[in-house]
């Protein structure tokens, strides 16, 4: 595929933080503060491109483990000053790095159901986003219906002039969710926060998050947590091939800062058949 003419381009910078999970011992206030100093680091060096959205794995802060789910389901008053006291963090971080954050925390339905839940705050410290997961996994190393019901609905929110929708881990591998931010909230991008464990499922991760860029002509940003049995957090473009290919961390903490370029994406639609397919036939014959 030729390369675009990216003069005078339009941008989205995106950053997936990559953070450790919480430990069992360590409380989740401070697992905020560490995921917090990371993103001040990466905003405030003068080397690397200032973020506009930053992006924490599936529930980070508080942790994807049994650990948090035995101890930390907001079902006592102290656990929720928690996940109070998390989101005012959330919402002072995003104030001060003039940052959108969407991170994880548990979403409370009644006093006894609860979800896998990705909020976004804004630069000034508002919600502009809530998405619940559908797709709830219980295979490999995971047991979500034993804790969480499954969410309802789609998301997506916009920064600057882009709009962005969220799927969470397992929810990429129903070809829907995607097809349908696309052809009904007409995103340009999909952040997938996830928690994927070197499990059995871990080993089709890429090549789910390259098909539903490429047949949706998207940008996908999929965010892990760090650590040798996670890990490989990635960015990839909304066309794939020897000249653009995703680009993905391996193990490391840190933050992986990918651009989302209008010009691309405006490329991508208008000279390959995938786009222009899915907008005509919007879901297709999938209910």
């Amino acid at each position: 595929m030729a390369a675009p003419n990216e003069e005078h381009d339009e941008m989205l910078v995106i950053g997936a933080v990559q953070c450790p999970l919480r430990k069992d011992h360590q409380h989740p206030l401070d697992a905020c503060n560490q995921v917090i100093r990371l993103m001040k680091e990466q905003q405030q060096s003068r080397h690397r491109p200032r973020v506009h959205l930053f992006v924490l794995p599936e529930l980070a802060p508080l942790g994807y483990s049994k650990h948090s789910f035995a101890n930390y389901l907001p079902n006592t008053q102290e656990n929720l000053q928690i996940f109070h006291a998390i989101h005012q963090n959330m919402v002072q971080a995003a104030q001060e790095l003039q940052a959108c954050i969407c991170f994880g925390t548990i979403g409370v339905l009644t006093d006894d159901t609860f979800t896998i839940r990705q909020v976004v705050v804004d630069t000034q410290g508002s919600t502009v986003a809530t998405y619940d997961k559908m797709l709830l996994c219980d295979y490999g190393d995971c047991a979500e219906t034993r804790y969480f019901t499954a969410g309802t609905s789609l998301e997506s929110f916009c920064v600057g002039n882009f709009t962005v929708g969220i799927l969470i881990c397992a929810d990429m591998r129903n070809p829907v969710c995607a097809r349908r931010l696309v052809s009904t909230r007409h995103v340009q991008v999909v952040i997938q926060p996830a928690a994927f464990s070197r499990d059995f499922s871990f080993y089709t991760w890429k090549s789910f998050q390259t098909a539903r860029a490429v047949e949706n002509s998207i940008y996908w940003v999929g965010v892990n947590y760090s650590g040798d049995y996670y890990g490989e957090s990635c960015f990839t473009p909304p066309w794939v091939d020897e000249h653009h290919k995703p680009v993905a961390m391996k193990c490391q903490t840190g933050v992986l800062v990918g651009m989302v370029k209008r010009s691309m994406l405006s490329h991508v639609r208008a000279t390959m058949p995938y786009y222009k397919l899915l907008m005509k036939e919007g879901t297709g014959c999938i209910t």
